[in-house]
């Protein structure tokens, strides 16, 4: 089961709630209030009204803070109010005010489960969901083995040539 929460228009940058986005990312949303409460940038205060958004609304729909987990938090750009500052000699210098769409998504460790008997293959735990199931030092096509005797079949085919280099002539420096 999943719970999403949209706050859309929030008057932060993106870059500066991905930032405080990036701490809670990994970490259980209960947690991640608590984390939030005492960092100190201004991003952490609309962060936590979405988590708490998400949560109320992860309740609503039947889902145990327990087993609750991010599936996804997502930041995006929104609209910019564009503004004139004044500049030397009478210009204006233009700036934007940047906006963020805040789009979170609470998940429980049932619904993967149950996807992953329906497909046939294995269950992963919460942790794993959240670095994307696989292992990082996976080979996926290609092994070792298999690229060197690559190697060899071209060396066969286009015959084993080794370039040499010329010699250049010493570069002369001074009278």
């Amino acid at each position: 089961m999943e719970a999403v929460t949209n706050q859309k228009f929030v008057h932060r940058s993106p870059r500066k709630l991905r930032l405080v986005a990036d701490m809670v990312r990994a970490i259980e949303p209960n947690k991640a209030l608590e984390i939030l409460s005492f960092t100190q940038n201004y991003g952490a205060k609309d962060l936590s009204a979405a988590i708490k958004t998400a949560l109320a609304n992860a309740r609503q729909s039947g889902l145990t803070d327990r087993a609750i987990y991010f599936k996804s938090i997502e930041i995006n750009g929104a609209a910019m109010m564009k503004r004139m500052r004044p500049g030397t000699r009478g210009r204006a210098k233009p700036y934007a005010r940047r906006m963020s769409h805040i789009k979170i998504v609470l998940s429980d460790d049932k619904l993967i489960n149950e996807q992953s008997s329906r497909l046939g293959t294995k269950e992963i735990s919460s942790k794993e969901a959240v670095r994307g199931g696989m292992n990082k030092g996976a080979k996926t096509s290609h092994s070792a083995a298999s690229r060197t005797s690559d190697l060899a079949s071209d060396k066969a085919e286009h015959g084993d040539v080794e370039r040499t280099k010329t010699k250049r002539k010493p570069r002369k420096v001074g009278k």
